[in-house]
This record gives structure tokens, sequence and C-alpha cells, in this order.
């Protein structure tokens, strides 16, 4: 059997989510996987055994990018063609986009899988998101889920039920080899990642107060920047307002006493799959699929 994996990411959670379920699907069958041009370093993780496809897409797949790309009118004819010349058995999507929309008239629905992680929007999720979700829940011949909960609450938001299979989340072992001997743990709970409404910084910005004087917060990730006001009156909340390399990622859980998921919405969460990477316990809220993957007083605190 042949699987062809398509993502359109060239960088972040979605990327590792493509590349590590192709690395898992290597030894079952014939996998590819289908990757932005100019990719990411987080690309050498790719097993041998995945024949990788890469086209002329944006890094960030968003409209303005898309736009700017060389020879924009034929792009989606070039993208059909190299699907099609792949003869997959299965084509799996990883994410929803709306521009993966426009592929779909070209493709065997009968053949297409997809990944829907959000079964409900989240705070501040674009009305091109919540669109192109729902024709991707129409086309596809089966809707993959992460946990229970993702199941039971894709099939009471219309979802066809008979489509929906449940199955966990991945992990991120490759954050192995970014580990490194003799880093000193400090006492430090970490927030990294997207930073989005849903994700609850203000509210881990208020617990810090309950804190002894001599724990820190570090919250990093591009937009940190945006709670420099809430977070000025207490100098053990640190602000790092950037897109995290890998290695910066793997050292700052290492220097953490815990992972923190303060979310309060959530479907489920590749942050917990790096921790665990990176031998750290996870603190999350009880919301979503959280508890599925935390287990309380064993791999975390919920």
């Amino acid at each position: 059997m042949k699987v062809l994996i398509v993502n359109f990411y060239g960088k972040g959670g979605m990327l590792y989510y493509a590349v590590e379920l192709a690395n898992a699907l290597a030894g079952m069958c014939d996998a590819a996987l289908v990757l932005p041009r100019k990719p990411q370093r987080a690309y050498r993780g790719i097993d041998r055994r995945v024949r990788l496809l890469e086209v002329m897409v944006p890094e960030d797949f968003t409209r303005k990018n898309i736009l700017k790309t060389p020879l924009f009118g034929m792009l989606y004819p070039m993208l059909v063609a190299q699907i099609r010349s792949q003869r997959a058995d299965i084509v799996h999507f990883t994410n929803e986009n709306i521009w993966l929309v426009g592929l779909l008239p070209f493709l065997n629905r009968q053949r297409l899988v997809w990944t829907l992680h959000d079964p409900i929007p989240h705070l501040g999720d674009s009305l091109r998101k919540k669109i192109s979700t729902r024709i991707l829940g129409r086309y596809s011949a089966r809707i993959f889920v992460h946990y229970q909960y993702n199941l039971a609450t894709a099939a009471q938001n219309g979802f066809d039920a008979k489509k929906l299979v449940a199955i966990p989340h991945g992990c991120y072992d490759f954050y192995e080899k970014y580990l490194k001997a003799g880093v000193r743990q400090r006492r430090m709970f970490l927030f990294w990642g997207r930073i989005r409404p849903y994700k609850g910084v203000e509210t881990l910005i208020q617990a810090a107060k309950f804190l002894p004087e001599d724990v820190e917060i570090v919250i990093a990730g591009e937009g940190a920047s945006r709670y420099k006001d809430a977070a000025q009156d207490d100098g053990r909340i640190v602000l790092i307002d950037k897109f995290l390399a890998d290695e910066e990622i793997a050292e700052l859980c290492q220097q953490s006493m815990a992972v923190v998921t303060p979310y309060v919405e959530a479907t489920q969460s590749g942050i917990v799959s790096v921790a665990y990477a990176c031998s750290r316990p996870v603190i999350a809220t009880k919301v979503g699929a959280l508890p599925e993957q935390v287990e309380d007083h064993r791999t975390g605190f919920l």
C-alpha cells in the first residue's frame, strides 16, 4: 500500500506532526511526504525510507505568501499533477487550510483521509479555517481525531460519526537528540508555543503571585511581548518573543521543573509530546483531551 501525506507547512508543530507520521508509516507501507521547498532544519529527521516530494509553495502557507508565489496561476494545476503522479492508495491531509480546499475536486475522495485536530474552533480562529474544516469533513472518506474526547466532540458537532477514527497523538522523540548533558535545572516553569487567546497566558501570569519568590515563569513564543504590561510588575516572569529553534526548546525544557499548558480550552497539544520527549512533566488544565494525554500524578498534574 502507498500512502501520500500532504502537508503545506514548513515549520512548527504541523511540520513535525507530518514528519513523525510519515516516519511511523514507513515501517508498514510505502510512505511519501509532500512538503514545501526550502525545508527547515527539522527535515533532517525524515526517515530514509520516506520518499520526499517537495512542492513549490511558501513555507508559511497563507494567502499573502501564496499570492507572492512565482507562477501563482499554475500553482494548483502543478500541485494536482504532482499528487496524482504518485498514484497513492491513500492521500492523507494532516491539517485544515482553506487553500487545500481548491485541490479537493481533483482528487479521488474515496482515497482521501484527513486529520481533524480541532473539532470545534479555538478562540481567535479565522472564518477561513472554520469553512475549510467543514468542507474537508464532507470530502474525506475517513477522519482521524486524537483521543476519545475529540471523537465525541466531532460527532456532536456535525461530523459524520461513521468516518471518525480516534488515535493517540504521536510522540516527538526526535527531540531527544537535542538534549545535552550537564544542563542545570532551574526553579522555573516553562510555557512555549504559538501565543493564542485560548492558551491562558493571562491566567499563568496571574498565578505567578502564588509561587515562591525564587521561582520563575518563562513564556516563550512569537507574540510573547504582548504580555509585557501584564508582567512588568513581576520580575520573575521572563518573556521570550521569538520562534524557538528545536535546540532552544530542548534546552529550556531541560532547565525547567515542568512544562505548563494553562489552556482555557483545548483539543490536544503537541507541546505535551515534546515535554515527554525531554523527560519533563506537564502541568495542564482539565480541558479537552489534555486529561487523556497527561496522567495525573504520574506524567504530570491536572
